[in-house]
């Protein structure tokens, strides 16, 4: 696993909570395998101290042009689903 940050990366994060609610979540990709994704979001955007790092498997998270590309998503919606929390 890289131990030193390898960027910053934003994207969208897909999270399954373990009551099985699954959203989306705007997030830097920070440290990556080929198979694994460390992803750094804030849970408060007025926070800092909120943010939480997480490895995800890689096939859950997209950089956020790759989103706009499959889905036609413009950014402007994308920060509406960073805002939403979806």
């Amino acid at each position: 696993m890289p131990v030193k940050s390898r960027g910053s990366i934003l994207v969208i994060a897909r999270v399954v909570w373990s009551g099985g609610v699954e959203e989306r979540r705007a997030a830097r990709a920070i440290r990556w395998t080929t198979a694994h994704v460390m992803v750094a979001g804030k849970d408060d955007d007025n926070d800092p101290r909120s943010e939480r790092h997480e490895w995800l498997c890689a096939g859950g998270v997209c950089r956020t042009g790759e989103l706009v590309r499959a889905t036609g998503t413009s950014t402007g919606a994308i920060a509406k689903l960073r805002r939403s929390g979806r």
